[in-house]
């Protein structure tokens, strides 16, 4: 795959606080995410109260010419992009937060020699939690890197969700996300190599460098209060 075919794959920061419940409520007002087409279980309400509630992401979707205040109907946007943007951050001064990019990281990870240019199906591939000591406990949730890599990775991919609206936009692709405890869990893991490389890795040293990169892109926005999101376009 050349440089001018390949998607080029962002890691940009997010509220940490509404990926979650916004993909859920779309998905209700979209027939529960079933794909049937059964639109009598189309639900707008937790929708609807999410926009009341909300009001640093009811602004962002108004300046986007979105109205949500009567229902999906109100915007025209797809569901990718409508929350793409949605739960787009800012810092204290009203910016919004950019991608980090040191002129090198962003495009490191944008764009990897491999397969279909993603680095975290690259890392997953070729890549494996420790083996687990026979002795004492530990927190899967505090040790699960790979884990924390597929969330970020597929947490919104058709296999996942059973529809495609978020993955398959006008806009591009959106893998998943992750929120701001687990941007500080994975950052932690990835840099004390909580990870093992498979003896058959194609691209020497490429899971080190993708983990080494992605590490700098979490620990900017862990340092923002942000969570991630991993898109592609």
């Amino acid at each position: 795959m050349g440089d001018s075919t390949a998607p080029f794959h962002t890691f940009a920061p997010i509220r940490t606080d509404l990926a979650g419940p916004l993909a859920d409520a779309l998905e209700a007002a979209n027939s529960g995410g079933d794909s049937s087409g059964d639109k009598a279980r189309a639900d707008d309400s937790v929708l609807i109260a999410l926009w009341e509630e909300d009001e640093e992401m009811r602004q962002t979707l108004l300046d986007e010419g979105c109205d949500l205040s009567g229902g999906r109907g109100g915007c025209k946007q797809s569901d990718s992009t409508l929350l793409l943007v949605a739960i787009s951050t800012t810092d204290l001064r009203g910016n919004r937060l950019r991608p980090f990019d040191d002129g090198r990281t962003r495009d490191r990870l944008g764009r990897f020699p491999w397969g279909d240019a993603n680095p975290l199906s690259y890392f997953r591939a070729y890549a494996s939690n420790p083996d687990k000591k026979a002795a004492g406990k530990s927190d899967d949730s505090t040790t699960d890197c790979l884990g924390l890599v597929e969330a970020l990775d597929t947490r919104l991919s058709e296999e996942s969700r059973g529809h495609d609206r978020f993955c398959a936009g006008g806009y591009g692709t959106i893998y998943g996300w992750l929120d701001h405890d687990e941007v500080r869990i994975l950052e932690r893991l990835l840099a004390k190599g909580a990870y093992k490389v498979n003896a058959d890795e194609p691209l020497d040293g490429g899971v080190a460098d993708i983990a080494r990169n992605l590490t700098m892109v979490l620990r900017a926005a862990q340092k923002d209060g942000a969570g991630i999101i991993h898109f592609s376009h």
